[in-house]
């Protein structure tokens, strides 16, 4: 990594924690290829630092279920604040402003228009290893608030009419075919107080304390938050969804993964990502096999990323707002809503079948599960076929012939205000 002594001091620069597949700093270089030639994002520095108080979360909608969840990072419910044992590991990154508006084009914010984009940008302070206790201005992506989970289909699914049809508990336990070992031995132990069980765990951690692991104490400690709200509580179901339903892809999860090793994250922190975060993939306890055209998916979805992007960067670079206004309300239409929504409740099913699996499974219920998952698979190859082809023809070249100063042209709303960090 390299140290941010090398740029302190300098007045137009931009730090950016980076929690994600941005981690990954081979990933990082290759984000700019898609938007042509002439597009880099180069850093400054890069180090390892913690954010404290706040928790991973995979709640960015994507493109389910070849790709269903990004990551981001949500404050800890529990208002304990530098108490709570809740924290995000990740890389501090130092970039000039250039190559930072490219980094935030790359996350969907094109022409400075937060509407188009997933994320926000949100002041954090963060501790670097090098300087622990020493706290530091920086940006981080969130996830923008109206692009979770649906306010509408939160209420649907909080409704007396849902719930008197589907009675089983696929929102009061946790131990589905979808979780790790661990939370399905958390979930059977949740009479016990989370507290208590913290208390009485043998485990010592990495320095020889008592304390127990971070990732077995901040798993139990989102359980504990969890339980502790009423039943009614707004955020209590988009808890519950983001732990059960909402989960990365194994392709994902690997570039952060491999990026927190390559980096020199904390070890118990690669432990959590390890234990914790697991892959959203379902196998149909009755059929014994995953979902169909998992892998046609997979290809066409990362074939087309390419082909949007260019076209995307296109549309901005040659000032067609109408065409990028039509881009994004496809995305927010088809993608956002109706794919979410059928992906989730074919997640839903696959829980009910999970728990019924032992009494047997009606026919109609299996088809069902099976009809939801090829519908969800055959409406992104629907999207992603077109855009796939135009990333096969783009090749390695620039398919839209962006001119290498555009990189320049555009303006993140960082890039609009002077932001001065004392360093």
């Amino acid at each position: 990594m390299v140290p941010a002594k090398h740029v302190a001091g300098s007045s137009d620069i931009v730090y950016n924690f980076a929690i994600g597949s941005n981690v990954n700093t081979d990933r990082l270089r290759s984000r700019a290829r898609w938007l042509g030639t002439g597009a880099s994002i180069e850093y400054l520095s890069a180090e390892p630092a913690v954010l404290r108080g706040y928790r991973v979360v995979f709640n960015t909608p994507g493109f389910p279920p070849a790709e269903p969840a990004f990551c981001s990072v949500r404050a800890c419910e529990c208002g304990a604040g530098a108490r709570c044992p809740s924290q995000v590991h990740g890389v501090l990154y130092a970039f000039d402003r250039a190559s930072y508006e490219l980094l935030w084009v790359t996350e969907g914010g094109l022409g400075g228009r937060e509407a188009t984009s997933s994320y926000v940008e949100r002041p954090v302070l963060v501790e670097t290893y090098a300087q622990p206790g020493v706290q530091r201005e920086a940006l981080i992506f969130e996830t923008r608030p109206n692009r979770t989970v649906e306010r509408w289909y939160r209420d649907w699914l909080r409704s007396g009419s849902y719930r008197r049809r589907w009675l089983a508990s696929e929102f009061s336990c946790v131990s589905t075919s979808a979780m790790h070992v661990l939370e399905r031995e958390l979930a059977a132990q949740r009479s016990v107080s989370t507290r208590a069980r913290i208390k009485a765990l043998p485990a010592r951690a990495v320095d020889g304390s008592k304390s127990p692991p971070l990732w077995y104490a901040q798993h139990a400690h989102v359980l504990e938050t969890i339980e502790a709200l009423p039943e009614d509580h707004p955020d209590r179901l988009a808890l519950e969804l983001e732990r059960v339903l909402i989960r990365p892809s194994m392709r994902y999860l690997g570039l952060i993964r491999d990026g927190a090793m390559h980096s020199g994250l904390d070890a118990d922190y690669r432990q959590l990502l390890e234990t914790y975060m697991v892959h959203w993939r379902v196998s149909c306890p009755c059929a014994g096999r995953p979902q169909p055209l998992q892998a046609w998916i997979t290809a066409f979805v990362n074939m087309s990323t390419p082909g949007f992007f260019r076209l995307m960067w296109w549309a901005h670079t040659m000032h067609r707002g109408h065409l990028l206004r039509l881009l994004h309300g496809i995305w927010d239409r088809l993608f956002r809503r109706v794919l979410s929504f059928l992906a989730m409740e074919r997640e839903l099913h696959a829980i009910r079948l999970a728990q019924r699996a032992r009494t047997g499974v009606p026919t109609l219920q299996r088809l069902l599960h099976w009809g939801m998952v090829w519908l969800c698979s055959f409406a992104i190859l629907f999207w992603a076929a077109p855009a796939a082809f135009m990333g096969l023809l783009s090749g390695t070249g620039n398919f839209f012939h962006v001119r290498s100063s555009a990189s320049r042209s555009c303006a993140s709303p960082a890039g609009r205000r002077q932001m001065h960090v004392a360093n």
